[in-house]
């Protein structure tokens, strides 16, 4: 740290940025980094360990999640997410209230009517924006949530279970 902001040091103290960023945080092999603007407005973008950028700051914030990055930007009052890839490839919109893994290569992504759906890896709706709220996948099974019961939805979609259930149970060799 260097008058108020962050560069990047190697392990023998050598300067591989300088110091130039509001904040750096290290995130899946990846270091989010945010800067600040001439119109004091923060901007967030990765770099890797040698200090290249791998996501531009074109971003109000990011999430690393393995080969994906959910990043959001603002419009007006509100915070609109989307899904990239590393490439800086937009795979699912910025027009949702939140998206977030819930297993490997599977998304939950949550409209602003407060309805969730599931996306695969590469961006493709996999079901219709229906679930209020779903569960991490378990045995390729999640137990989604709707309007106060439990149901099952598999990982391509398919429901295994309608949402009439009061409690769904998810173990290693069997559903209760």
């Amino acid at each position: 740290k260097l008058k108020g902001s962050w560069g990047v040091l190697n392990l023998n103290n050598e300067r591989i940025t300088p110091a130039q960023y509001f904040a750096l945080t290290p995130s899946d092999g990846l270091i989010v980094a945010s800067k600040r603007s001439a119109s004091f407005q923060v901007t967030t973008g990765c770099i890797d360990a040698e200090g290249k950028t791998v996501i531009p700051f074109a971003y109000t914030g990011i999430k690393v999640h393995s080969m994906r990055v959910v990043a959001f930007v603002r419009e007006g009052n509100l915070f609109k997410h989307g899904l990239i890839d590393l490439e800086n490839k937009i795979l699912i919109p910025f027009q949702f209230r939140n998206i977030y893994p819930i297993g490997s290569l599977r998304y939950a992504v949550e409209d602003f009517q407060g309805k969730t759906a599931l996306y695969s890896e590469s961006g493709k709706q996999i079901s219709g924006f229906t679930i209020d709220s779903i569960s991490q996948f378990s045995n390729n099974l999640a137990v989604i949530y709707e309007a106060g019961k439990q149901g099952l939805i598999t990982r391509e979609g398919e429901l295994r279970s309608e949402a009439k259930y009061r409690e769904i149970q998810v173990d290693q060799k069997s559903i209760k």
